[in-house]
């Protein structure tokens, strides 16, 4: 049996527009991943290991693992840790629309 596309936008904006799910939420979630998703590129990017990353911000390699596989979701303070490790800066600015 062939797998199915589907589209998880359109999927998810029906059941935003059921009421299914709560449209704000999901878009403080939506931003989390991207984030993540973008720091854990990075790392593999800059051939950084979990384990040196661990090293370098005073993380467990767990806590890493458990970040970038979207386990839980870091304080700010550990957050702001694994940009450092991996010097990074953050920067605020206007949305784009």
């Amino acid at each position: 049996m062939p797998f199915k596309e589907i589209n998880i936008n359109e999927m998810i904006n029906k059941k935003i527009s059921k009421g299914e799910i709560d449209k704000e939420q999901y878009q403080l979630v939506k931003q989390e991943l991207e984030l993540v998703m973008s720091i854990a590129k990075i790392r593999r990017e800059k051939g950084i290991s979990q384990k040196k990353l661990s090293d370098k911000s005073g993380l467990s390699q767990q806590t890493i693992s458990r970040f970038e596989n979207r386990e839980y979701s870091p304080n700010l303070r550990n957050m702001i840790k694994i940009i450092n490790a991996l010097d990074l800066e953050i920067y605020l600015g206007e949305k784009r629309q």
